[in-house]
């Protein structure tokens, strides 16, 4: 019997912001939840959106298999608990970052290897609408063979999740696996889905700003791409509002996707083309959900893989050397 043909569980370690949004969809769409959380105000939330709760990992193994296991906590926890759940789910989901060094990185890759159906991780850009449209109009050669690539995320950091300490939340704190760089390497994982693996990157991580952080709170990269393409990316926590916007230019156009004014400009020598983006982020987040379910029953989908958030990795820890040692690094692959 398929996994299609059976009522689907899901385990999600984590009960915050992002562990209840997959529960509430993952409930939405007929899917049995459970959310384990140290918090009991947590608990309760979830037990409340009709989730079963624990506070306490092992209780929940005693409703198992699931089909999927969520794993929804700050970075320096993602391998212990991936590792602990690895034998009570058929698919384990990691939120960005995979890990937070090359250590835990490596644990994982000699657990599951090459196995791309069994691990995924969450970097859900890939399932923005704009970000698919401008995909398309690459695949297609809407604006001919790009040139080169500018992108940036930045906004400040205490305006994240309003009503909290900014300084409690993993973002700002190393030993959590915090900083700009690994929260936001979003924009990494989207410039190699989109262009392949760069040879090497020129970079500068700096903790600049008045926010009592031990982390970088500024990075700008220059990565070289194949076929001669060339990535300016610029993150951080500072600067007021919102920004995240990434533009390709190529021989007979650009393309531009602006997450921040929701929408996507194709621009070429004969006409332009507007696309206007929901402002509602589920329709992202439900994308990436029922991806994960087709994974689940043994579908390839455009979800990120281990071998591919191993990368992103690979090309955060060359940008680390570069800045220490103000040198253009050669980018050496993990696997």
């Amino acid at each position: 019997m398929s996994m299609s043909e059976l009522n689907k569980s899901a385990l999600i370690i984590g009960g915050g912001s992002i562990g209840l949004r997959h529960q509430r969809l993952l409930a939405e769409a007929g899917v049995e939840t459970t959310v384990v959380d140290p918090d009991p105000k947590r608990c309760e939330l979830a037990k409340k959106a009709g989730a079963i709760a624990f506070t306490v990992l092992d209780d929940a193994f005693s409703s198992v298999p699931y089909t999927l296991a969520l794993i929804c906590t700050p970075p320096s926890l993602h391998i212990e608990m991936a590792l602990a759940c690895a034998e009570y789910a058929e698919t384990l989901f990691i939120e960005k970052p995979v890990a937070h060094t090359h250590s835990d990185l490596r644990r994982l890759l000699d657990r599951f290897g090459n196995n791309d159906k069994k691990l995924l991780v969450g970097y859900n850009l890939r399932f923005e609408p704009g970000v698919r449209r401008v995909k398309r109009a690459l695949e297609r050669g809407e604006i001919g063979a790009p040139y080169f690539v500018r992108s940036e995320f930045g906004q400040y950091l205490p305006d994240w999740r309003p009503g909290r300490d900014y300084r409690e939340v993993y973002t700002a704190r190393k030993n959590l696996g915090g900083g700009i760089l690994l929260d936001a390497s979003h924009e990494l994982d989207l410039l190699l889905w989109l262009f392949g693996r760069p040879s090497g990157v020129f970079a500068s991580l700096r903790n600049i700003g008045e926010l009592e952080v031990d982390v970088e709170s500024c990075v700008d990269l220059h990565l070289t791409f194949p076929k001669g393409i060339e990535a300016q990316v610029h993150l951080d926590f500072l600067q007021a509002g919102y920004q995240r916007v990434t533009r390709i230019v190529g021989q007979e156009g650009s393309a531009e996707w602006d997450y921040g004014k929701r929408r996507v400009l194709i621009n070429r020598k004969t006409r332009a083309e507007r696309m206007s983006l929901d402002r509602d982020v589920d329709v992202m987040y439900r994308a990436q959900r029922d991806a994960l379910l087709k994974a689940a029953d043994g579908e390839t989908t455009i979800a990120c893989t281990l071998k591919q958030a191993a990368a992103v990795l690979d090309v955060i820890e060359a940008a680390r050397i570069s800045s220490e040692n103000k040198t253009f690094e050669t980018i050496t692959w993990s696997i």
